[in-house]
């Protein structure tokens, strides 16, 4: 029986270093998250915008680029389009 229990305990001692190892990257991990994050998160007391309405902004900052990128490739499907009869007319884009 202690046999078996040894051999059983030498086996299982490969996967207990690996979960050791795992368990300190999350541990890091987990403490630059909460060393870092908080700094980068706009807070309303401090007179900036919300969290709530800066990712907002960002959603509709990373919509406003997808319009964008639609319209170029539009613009250059029709400019390459031979059939196209008003080429006269310029294309500006919103610059972000």
């Amino acid at each position: 029986e202690r046999t078996r229990l040894e051999a059983e305990r030498e086996a299982l001692l490969p996967k207990l270093e690996e979960v050791k190892a795992e368990m300190a990257e999350l541990n890091r991990i987990r403490f630059w998250t909460r060393k870092v994050i908080p700094d980068a998160l706009p807070r309303v007391s401090d007179g900036r915008v919300s969290i709530e309405d800066a990712m907002e902004t960002a959603g509709n900052r990373k919509e406003l680029e997808q319009v964008i990128n639609d319209a170029e490739k539009n613009a250059l499907r029709q400019s390459d389009d031979p059939l196209q009869t008003n080429q006269s007319a310029p294309i500006h884009f919103l610059a972000i």
